[in-house]
C-alpha cells in the first residue's frame, strides 16, 4: 500500500533548525530508499532504463522530526 510507511529505515542525519545558534534545536531525518523497486527507473545518470521484476514500485520515504539536545551535546 503506497499510503504505509516502509519497513526499513536506513540512515540518521542531523541539520541545525538554527544555523550558527547555539540553542540545541536540531532536525532529525531518517531515510528509507526504495532498493530499486520500480517500474519506472532509470540506471547511470538515465542512460538506462530499469524494470523491477516484481512488479511493484516502492517510493523513497524522509522522516523529518525536530529535537532539543541538552547543552554541551552537538549531534554528528
Amino acid at each position: 500500500d503506497r499510503f504505509l510507511l516502509n519497513e526499513k529505515w536506513e540512515s540518521l542525519a542531523t541539520a541545525p533548525v538554527n544555523p550558527g545558534k547555539q540553542d540545541g534545536e536540531y532536525f532529525l531525518f531518517s531515510f528509507s530508499d526504495n532498493d530499486f523497486i520500480a517500474q519506472d527507473g532509470f540506471l547511470n545518470g538515465g542512460k538506462f532504463t530499469y524494470k523491477d521484476s516484481s512488479g511493484f514500485n516502492l517510493d523513497n520515504q524522509v522522516l523529518v522530526f525536530q529535537i532539543k539536545v541538552p547543552k554541551r551535546v552537538v549531534p554528528s
